[in-house]
């Protein structure tokens, strides 16, 4: 009824009173730009109360649906499935949602459904869909042929750590050869157990800086 509309508000809406609605719930829900125009024109014809198609009231809308496709020479029932009032209303509307760009919580929330899986019930997505998809799908950018610049690239917790090691005077970190055996890498990595094992041992590179960071740690955990 017009009393279902608010043609006035910043966002036209019309409300589905929770009586009418299969979830008992009251749903309000925006209204296309086409049909507030329409609305505009239609509605002060009406009382508030009057209903807007007094002719559907208990009437069987798949029939008439089977009727109207009869006059125009289509087939009510193909290898496609049945073209019903259900099929127009719901399939084609929540279809029609996602191939716009809707995404899939505003699908649900616009066929005003409980569960995404039941939206998900009224989608036809074929081949042609998924690869209209993929191809909206940005191309990578080849790399840059400007060379770096080295200032904006420094990491800037390795430099302060760079130069407060720089400070000091630590011995050469040792390379991964420096552990002989396997017993001896055991007995370094737990340095409690084994009192003569050498600390510096436990650097597993040969960069300087890596190293420097984990004396670092060793020396101030």
């Amino acid at each position: 009824t017009p009393h279902s509309f608010d043609l006035d508000a910043t966002q036209p809406t019309v409300a589905v009173e929770a009586a009418c609605s299969k979830h008992r719930r009251k749903d309000v829900l925006p209204l296309h730009p086409e049909l507030i125009a329409l609305l505009e024109t239609w509605l002060p014809e009406l009382g508030p109360e009057q209903p807007l198609f007094p002719k559907l009231d208990r009437r069987k809308a798949w029939l008439m649906v089977k009727m109207d496709l009869e006059r125009l020479g289509l087939p009510y029932r193909n290898d496609d499935g049945v073209a019903d009032f259900h099929a127009a209303g719901r399939y084609s509307y929540v279809t029609g949602l996602l191939k716009s760009g809707a995404s899939l919580p505003e699908a649900k929330e616009l066929a005003r459904h409980s569960d995404v899986r039941m939206t998900m019930r009224y989608t036809h997505i074929g081949i042609a869909d998924q690869a209209r998809a993929l191809a909206s799908l940005p191309a990578p950018k080849p790399p840059s042929v400007e060379p770096p610049d080295d200032e904006a690239i420094r990491d800037p917790v390795s430099d302060p750590v760079s130069e407060w090691v720089s400070e000091r005077d630590f011995p050469a970190c040792p390379d991964l050869a420096a552990v002989d055996t396997e017993e001896q890498f055991r007995e370094c990595s737990n340095p409690e157990e084994s009192q003569s094992c050498d600390a510096e041992l436990l650097c597993m590179s040969s960069g300087g800086d890596d190293c420097q960071k984990w004396r670092i740690g060793d020396l101030n955990p």
